[in-house]
C-alpha cells in the first residue's frame, strides 16, 4: 500500500510544499520519495513590498539549489556551466539573507544597488564576527 502526504507552509514571500511517498511494507513504513517545491507568488506582494526584476549569476556548484528553488523558465544555462536567473522578487531583508546563504557562489547582475546592500550586510557580519 502506498500513501502520499502533502505539507504546505508559508514563510514571508515564499510558499513551499513537500510531497512524501510512503510505502507500507507489512512490517513498517518506508519513505520512497520526497519532493520540495518553492514558489514566490505575486499576490503576496504589497504596495510596500513591490517586486523588482532581479538578475543573478550562480556558479555551477549551486545548480542543485538553483533548480530546486527557481522555476526552469527563470534559469538560463551559461557556456561555462554557471546559471543566470531572472526573477521578479521583492527587495527586502528576506532576499538579502537568502542571497547571503549562497556565499560567494552568487553574483548580483541587476539591480546594481542590490550589490551595495548585500556588501553592507556582509561587512556588518564580518565586523561582528571577526577574529
Amino acid at each position: 500500500m502506498v500513501f502520499l502526504f502533502w505539507e504546505v507552509e508559508c514563510c514571508q514571500t515564499v510558499v513551499y510544499s513537500k510531497c512524501y511517498t510512503i510505502f507500507w511494507t507489512g512490517s513498517g513504513l518506508r519513505l520512497l520519495n520526497w519532493q520540495l517545491n518553492l514558489k514566490f507568488p505575486q499576490e503576496q506582494f504589497t504596495a510596500t513590498q513591490s517586486s523588482h526584476q532581479i538578475v543573478l549569476l550562480f556558479s555551477k556548484e549551486t545548480a542543485y539549489r538553483v533548480y530546486d528553488e527557481f522555476d526552469t523558465t527563470q534559469i538560463e544555462y551559461q557556456k561555462i556551466g554557471d546559471l543566470m536567473v531572472r526573477a521578479e522578487m521583492p527587495v527586502d531583508t528576506w532576499l538579502t539573507g537568502y542571497l547571503l546563504s549562497f556565499g560567494a557562489q552568487v553574483e548580483i547582475i541587476e539591480p546594481k544597488y542590490l550589490k551595495g546592500v548585500l556588501a553592507q550586510e556582509a561587512q556588518e557580519i564580518y565586523k561582528k564576527n571577526k577574529p
